[in-house]
């Protein structure tokens, strides 16, 4: 599958809701209730977000909210917060359910050992529209069994929520037969379905161009840059996610916002090596900490103050305007995030109890069970917009294409259509767009999963090198 220039994420094959907006996704009013004192408490919270969905029909999904829990003790460092896995409590609006998201899958629950780490909320039955609950309640294990706290007295919490969508079990095609650096099956040249889970896949490099990868009958095209030698062959690991089953997405791709707010729950070191500008010091030039310049680059917003504390936590504000007044509404919250490396994206995912995607997954994402088109784009055709855009409501929310919106081809924001606007765009923004007519239009891939082609890289899990066969 294409990606645009240098940018990327997902979206819908389905005739996606005209109402699937921005994400816009809320936490507020935390509180704790129902103590069983020293025991545990209903870590209490309101959640919302807009052109929620369930449909029954195809391609029969949902979206959903990954919700985590961070605490504190007397302001020391932030911590996870370790759930049941029962217990939790709905409150009252939207109809939801839950599943719990445990430490390792693969193992039964235990407060101490195999912990939930978050909870995936959800509609319970079919609908479109505002997600919006007051109430809701999660049990957090804070005491004797669960993290071993005496008491509630002087500790502070956050809930975070991150939109994903659900992508169901089922088959599909892998690799579009032309494309550099794609899945084909051997000998026969044409893409692969993949119709179970499980299997092991051997790899072995016949020449320095075409790295065969057997057993399974695919081979990967060596020109994709990742070839394999000798030294990497050997087969994928049976447990490898390839996307078969079914699994949870996130819908955008990062925020700033998010990673700001990411930065701002970790040590001054931790924060030091996940920012490109040294904040082991006082007083700081290259204040916009991801680029490690002065100035805003590349649309990157985050920055931090030119005076900083010797010690401690530094906080990282929002400032895309660069007016001095941190985390104002035009300030870039809900651009994508830039300047991320493979390090800080799998550390965000560690910290919000999450993992990376496979290269597998990220396939049936955009091309769902539909049959592989040669170098397609992920919103299922050859066709992408080629007029530069213009903006209005730079930054925000509402950051908007106010002109040369495409309603006939793929719309995605690299090199040609970006035009003068020199970085990422809002996550979401083509699918917001009055004249957003369906899957196309949006740039969507096939289950909602948001600018897959387009905006910004995918980081993922190979198969081309043996680490990454491991997984």
């Amino acid at each position: 599958m294409k990606t645009v220039l240098s940018i990327v994420a997902m979206l819908l094959f389905f005739s996606i809701p005209h109402e699937m907006l921005s994400n816009n996704i809320q936490v507020s009013n935390p509180s704790f209730r129902d103590e069983l004192m020293g025991v545990s408490v209903k870590v209490s919270f309101d959640i919302s977000w807009e052109n929620s969905w369930r449909v029954t029909s195809v391609p029969s999904n949902w979206d959903a909210a990954w919700v985590f829990i961070k605490f504190r003790e007397r302001g020391g460092v932030w911590r996870h917060a370790w759930l049941s896995n029962v217990g939790h409590e709905s409150g009252s609006g939207t109809a939801s359910t839950f599943s719990v998201g445990l430490k390792n899958d693969k193992l039964a629950y235990d407060p101490t050992g195999n912990p939930g780490v978050g909870v995936m909320v959800h509609r319970s039955g079919e609908g479109s529209g505002t997600f919006n609950v007051t109430g809701m309640g999660f049990l957090w294990n804070y005491g004797v069994g669960g993290q071993g706290l005496s008491s509630l007295e002087g500790v502070d919490i956050q809930v975070f929520a991150i939109e994903m969508v659900m992508i169901p079990e089922g088959p599909y095609w892998l690799g579009d037969s032309l494309s550099t650096g794609t899945f084909r099956q051997v000998e026969i040249n044409k893409s692969y379905q993949v119709t179970t889970t499980g299997k092991a896949i051997k790899c072995q490099n016949t020449s320095s161009d075409d790295a065969q990868i057997k057993g399974d009958g695919i081979w990967l095209d060596g020109d994709d840059g990742v070839s394999l030698s000798l030294s990497t062959e050997g087969d994928m690991n049976p447990d490898y996610p390839t996307g078969y089953r079914g699994y949870y997405m996130m819908k955008y791709e990062l925020s700033q916002g998010q990673y700001r707010d990411f930065l701002n729950t970790l040590t001054r070191e931790q924060q030091n090596a996940r920012t490109g500008t040294d904040i082991s010091g006082s007083s700081i030039t290259n204040r916009y900490v991801m680029s490690g310049s002065s100035a805003v680059q590349g649309r990157n917003s985050l920055r931090c103050d030119a005076n900083i504390p010797a010690s401690g936590p530094v906080t990282i504000h929002c400032d895309l305007d660069g007016d001095g007044i941190p985390n104002e509404e035009n300030d870039g919250e809900w651009l994508a995030c830039n300047f991320l490396n493979w390090n800080d994206g799998i550390s965000y995912l560690d910290w919000s109890g999450l993992r990376p995607m496979t290269e597998l997954e990220y396939e049936k994402a955009g091309r769902g069970p539909s049959v592989a088109i040669p170098r397609e784009y992920a919103w299922g055709n050859t066709v992408v917009a080629n007029v530069a855009y213009s903006l209005s409501g730079g930054g925000s929310a509402m950051e908007a294409i106010s002109t040369n919106y495409s309603t006939v081809s793929g719309n995605a924001s690299y090199s040609t259509t970006d035009g003068t606007t020199d970085g990422p765009l809002r996550v979401g923004i083509f699918s917001g767009n009055a004249l957003n007519s369906g899957r196309i239009s949006s740039g969507a891939g096939y289950y909602g999963a948001m600018e897959l082609s387009g905006n910004l890289w995918e980081q993922i899990v190979t198969l081309g090198i043996a680490a990454g066969r491991a997984y």
